[in-house]
């Protein structure tokens, strides 16, 4: 199901302290993958209006290691006013993110990574021979989550899609089991930032 924009609960269904299914939302597997490829590398540069260089308001981004980063964009919400009002798309080309060049997906625009080819990506994000970003976008209440091992390949590959194999890959790269950490930052970041 594609990721809500905002809460998907009705005022009747917000009391239902039931399970809400956060792990079979867009993105939540790319997450978890971004996740793993990042844990324990050292924040080495952040990004936001009070750092050098800035970013715009409501802007804020991280680099782990020479491998990572994340940029968000703080959300509108519609039903009460902030302070912050509504806010630009954050455009991320001439920013110098110390990334291995290459064309990145951006794991959080992945509906799943079953069968991915490698080869496209609903979001990119592409990086010059000097780090700096060619291309590339955070919208409005979203987030971009890349690492150096999604990058995508312009070489065409065979991907075996067969069930047996997808379970097995599942279960070997901890997906499934890993869902609940996902769901729960999933549930942070929308909070957060809505």
């Amino acid at each position: 199901m594609q990721t809500p924009r905002e809460a998907p609960l009705s005022k009747q269904e917000e009391l239902y302290s039931g399970w809400v299914c956060e792990h079979r939302w867009d993105g939540v597997a790319g997450l978890v993958n971004f996740r793993k490829a990042c844990s324990g590398l050292p924040l080495t540069q952040t990004w936001s209006e009070h750092t050098v260089p800035a970013v715009g308001r409501g802007q804020f981004g991280w680099r782990a290691g020479d491998k990572c980063f994340a940029g968000l964009v703080r959300g509108h919400n519609t039903q009460y006013d902030s302070y912050w009002g509504k806010l630009e798309d954050w455009r991320l080309a001439g920013m110098d993110l110390g990334l291995p060049p290459g064309r990145y997906c951006d794991l959080a625009s992945l509906k799943t990574q079953r069968c991915w080819d490698r080869q496209s990506c609903p979001r990119e994000i592409t990086i010059g021979q000097d780090g700096i970003v060619v291309k590339g976008v955070v919208g409005e209440g979203d987030l971009v989550a890349i690492h150096v091992g999604a990058r995508l390949n312009d070489e065409p590959q065979t991907v075996n899609c067969d069930p047996v194999t997808r379970d097995e890959t599942e279960e070997a790269d901890g997906t499934e089991s890993s869902g609940y950490v996902a769901a729960i930052l999933v549930s942070i970041w929308m909070c957060l930032f809505s």
